[in-house]
């Protein structure tokens, strides 16, 4: 026997074998693995409807999701304006009504120096009422000479001239 040597009740028999093989896979296994594919394969095709489905989905929220960022972004800038706003027109009435009080109080410093300045001319006449006075006084009690009457004269309205300087400097100020 020879390795080459063709045994032909040999190949009879194993293609017999492998007929009876073939014809029961064919009856019995050929459905279940038809029906084993199918589902295997329905199966990937509803993961991939659904991968897709989700990555629709997924886009879909991504979109909504951008436009919500937008929409917030807006309104920040919206509320970051208006505070801006709100504090400026503070401000503004701020510098107002310290303008406002800074008036005031000048316009009372005014009146105060102004009823100043009267009570002082007031002293100032009331002064001059009582010099008058003395001198006439003076002068009646001493009335002695011309010369003399000159003099005492001559030194009240001296005395009245410098009250009256006294008053010009103080309205001045």
């Amino acid at each position: 026997m020879n390795i080459l040597d063709v045994n032909f009740g040999l190949v009879f028999w194993t293609l017999v074998n492998f007929g009876i093989f073939f014809f029961v896979l064919m009856k019995f296994g050929t459905k279940p693995i038809a029906n084993a594919i199918k589902n295997r394969e329905n199966k990937i095709n509803d993961s991939i409807e659904g991968a897709e489905k989700a990555n629709h989905e997924a886009l879909l929220l991504l979109e909504k999701s951008k436009t919500e960022i937008a929409s917030a972004q807006s309104k920040a800038n919206e509320i970051i304006s208006e505070g801006k706003s709100q504090v400026e027109q503070i401000l503004n009435k701020a510098k107002e009504e310290a303008t406002l009080i800074k008036d005031r109080k000048i316009k009372e410093a005014v009146q105060e120096i102004d009823k100043s300045k009267e009570q002082a001319i007031r002293e100032l006449k009331s002064n001059v009422a009582d010099l008058v006075i003395l001198a006439t006084e003076k002068i009646l009690d001493e009335k002695i000479d011309k010369e003399k009457d000159s003099q005492l004269i001559e030194k009240s309205i001296s005395n009245i001239e410098s009250s009256i300087s006294n008053v010009n400097d103080i309205s001045r100020n």
